[in-house]
């Protein structure tokens, strides 16, 4: 039977090891902003991005969302917010995104089999550019994988979802899948988290995963 894990706190229920209210708590530190998870630069030395979590509540139902308020990137320095405390491997990953603003950037998506910093697998919206793409960062340096032109209407809510199964990939937008191919860069199970590139300052709901 497939685990379901709600992996930040954008929802009520956590299954499995990590507690809803670990996950609710916001920590003082900015490299921390949720216990278990790692605000991180790839590329820059220098401050953390600044992650808030606010509980948007509506009808009495709490919808948690993850922002990215504050970072100092800009150009190939990408912002990271991830946990390694939930398992990747095969399965499939999903979370609601909303580009909130951006110069040279907008978007973002979910990162996947994370080792670290520097080494995942990372599938990315950008509204400036209209095009969804699949990279992997290995040792910081990032090549694209496969891509496809996409226009959605800026400043709404879209799902993004990403299905592993050993080297094949499909990534979808809306329940929609753009794109698929095969990749042997990274085989083992790693970290999963949350992902922009220099000024894109994104908001992130209802994260989840399932192996």
């Amino acid at each position: 039977m497939k685990k379901i894990c709600y992996a930040i706190p954008l929802v009520a229920i956590i299954i499995g090891s990590i507690s809803a209210q670990s996950f609710a708590k916001i920590s003082d530190s900015t490299s921390s902003p949720a216990e278990g998870w790692i605000s991180a630069y790839t590329n820059i030395k220098g401050s953390f991005p600044q992650w808030e979590i606010t509980n948007a509540k509506s009808h009495s139902i709490s919808r948690y969302i993850f922002h990215l308020l504050k970072t100092d990137a800009h150009g190939s320095e990408f912002n990271l917010c991830y946990t390694k405390k939930i398992k990747f491997l095969n399965g499939a990953i999903s979370v609601e995104f909303k580009a909130d603003s951006g110069h040279e950037d907008q978007g973002g998506g979910i990162v996947w089999r994370v080792e670290d910093k520097n080494n995942y697998y990372i599938a990315r919206y950008n509204p400036l550019e209209d095009n969804l793409c699949i990279y992997y960062v290995k040792n910081s340096h990032r090549r694209l994988l496969n891509s496809a032109n996409v226009t959605l209407d800026k400043g709404h809510w879209y799902t993004m979802k990403i299905v592993q199964h050993n080297n094949h990939y499909k990534v979808y937008l809306d329940s929609e899948n753009i794109l698929q191919g095969d990749d042997t860069t990274f085989t083992n199970a790693g970290g999963v988290g949350l992902w922009t590139k220099a000024d894109a300052l994104t908001s992130f709901k209802d994260f989840k995963v399932i192996n």
